[in-house]
């Protein structure tokens, strides 16, 4: 074989891989596709119907996420059936801001989120104000460090919310131990100090599930790979956690093993 046909084979390779990627990681991809994780929690010794939960977290609008793409969003959690529905925190990317037309879309897009119990929601990092009034004016309840006993479909059990680690003994001491505890916290980062409270579900996000995740090695970002729990499905003692991979995006305009997701938690 010739250098030349070498040559040629070689370009041939090259632009095959490349356009591979492109398709493979092009910037709308993590959009259109968001994956539902699914945990279930037997905890009632009676014969009773099932709630589902469903947790969404990280939105991070205008950085990459449009609010276009919310109705993607809004469809795939409808499509679920839920029952409650919690945002998790980051709506808006850091460092943007909406103009008062813009949030009047957001706002009509998330009422579209049409749970059949109720809507609830904790404030990330980048939340502030503008997006606490978003949220309210979309009909979610805040649940920044507080608790309250939900009983839907007969399923009783407590949500509760924190904004930081630091105050979980004030919110906590009020909490039943005879009912199911879901916990949501937005920033996972040194949660091992919940593992003594009377929680059976904690649910996280902030970390994206890496963005940029590569095996062996972890998140391309050292600041979504912090502590032990940054990403996917553990235990700890008895407290099972999970970890949201979110919906938008922090860094880059694209995820890499790390798809978009919402948590479906089933509780019976």
């Amino acid at each position: 074989m010739s250098n030349k046909k070498i040559i040629k084979i070689i370009i041939a390779l090259i632009i095959s891989i490349l356009l591979f990627v492109l398709f493979l990681f092009k910037p709308s991809f993590y959009k259109n596709n968001i994956k539902v994780v699914t945990s279930e929690f037997n905890y009632s010794k009676k014969e009773i119907n099932e709630t589902k939960v469903i947790s969404f977290s990280d939105v991070n609008l205008l950085h990459d996420y449009q609010i276009k793409d919310l109705d993607n969003l809004v469809f795939t959690i409808n499509s679920q059936n839920p029952d409650i529905v919690v945002f998790n925190g980051d709506l808006i990317a850091k460092g943007k801001a909406l103009d008062k037309k813009q949030a009047k879309t957001v706002v009509s897009k998330l009422q579209q989120i049409k749970p059949l119990f109720g809507k609830f929601y904790i404030s990330g990092e980048n939340d502030d104000k503008a997006a606490s009034k978003i949220l309210f004016d979309s009909d979610f309840e805040n649940m920044n460090n507080t608790q309250r006993e939900v009983v839907s479909n007969n399923v009783k059990f407590n949500i509760i919310g924190l904004n930081s680690i630091e105050s979980a003994n004030k919110v906590m001491k009020n909490v039943s131990d005879n009912n199911f505890n879901l916990l949501f916290i937005h920033n996972p980062e040194g949660i091992e100090q919940l593992k003594n409270y009377k929680v059976d579900c904690l649910v996280a996000g902030h970390t994206l599930g890496g963005e940029y995740y590569i095996p062996l090695f972890g998140s391309a970002y050292d600041d979504l790979s912090k502590g032990e729990y940054n990403r996917g499905q553990h235990t700890l003692d008895n407290m099972d956690i999970i970890i949201s991979n979110g919906i938008g995006t922090k860094h880059k305009n694209l995820r890499f093993n790390a798809p978009s997701s919402i948590e479906k938690i089933i509780i019976k």
